[in-house]
């Protein structure tokens, strides 16, 4: 059967416009307990799955033994420092044990050279000191001497300076005070001496050598 439509171009195209559209048929749903067949692309996934699966176990285990192997070096690193410190710290006692040993050392040293000096400074002393004087007291500090005492003449002072003078523990001998005085009814000098104490170790004697009193 033939339709014509008579309406104007602009009627049918409004016509045309307002007409129902046919809608799309709707795809039919699988039945319950129908399986889907399993095609080669989803055995490549698995298979691919499977393979990331265990290269992610592989790579976990290896980190693993690579923690565990890094704390074991860690605890030795840590036993051997705590061994070293305990050996840093014994060198530290033994060498605060030496400064302290080295100290009193010194010290028993200069007590004892200090005390030879001064039984030498007596008998050199003794020796160079003239007839006709005396000494009354003699003080010592910081090795600097203070020497006082008696003689009957000027003489006998200046004979008493020159060879203190002379003396190896002995220097820049002065004369400081000088005067007239009495003891037991005497005319006397009275005079005082300052010295300067000056450490000297005479020279030793080859052994087997004969001394004055042998000779």
């Amino acid at each position: 059967m033939i339709r014509i439509d008579l309406l104007p171009k602009e009627d049918r195209r409004r016509k045309a416009a307002l007409a129902p559209k046919p809608r799309a048929p709707r795809a039919r749903r699988p039945a319950a307990g129908a399986k889907l067949p399993v095609g080669i692309d989803a055995v490549i996934v698995i298979i691919i799955l499977v393979i990331a699966l265990g290269a992610m176990y592989l790579f976990y285990t290896g980190q693993k033994r690579e923690i565990a192997r890094l704390e074991d070096e860690i605890t030795a690193m840590q036993a051997e420092l705590q061994r070293l410190q305990e050996a840093v710290r014994l060198v530290r006692e033994l060498e605060e044990k030496e400064r302290t040993i080295r100290v009193k050392l010194d010290i028993i040293a200069k007590l004892n050279k200090d005390r030879f000096l001064r039984a030498h400074l007596v008998d050199e002393l003794s020796r160079v000191l003239p007839e006709n004087t005396w000494l009354s007291t003699i003080t010592e500090k910081n090795s600097a001497l203070t020497i006082e005492g008696f003689a009957f003449s000027n003489f006998i002072v200046a004979d008493f300076m020159r060879k203190a003078e002379e003396s190896p523990y002995l220097s820049n001998v002065d004369l400081t005070v000088l005067n007239q005085d009495k003891a037991s009814g005497y005319e006397v000098m009275k005079y005082k001496l300052t010295a300067n104490l000056t450490p000297y170790a005479p020279p030793r004697v080859p052994e087997g050598t004969p001394t004055k009193e042998e000779g």
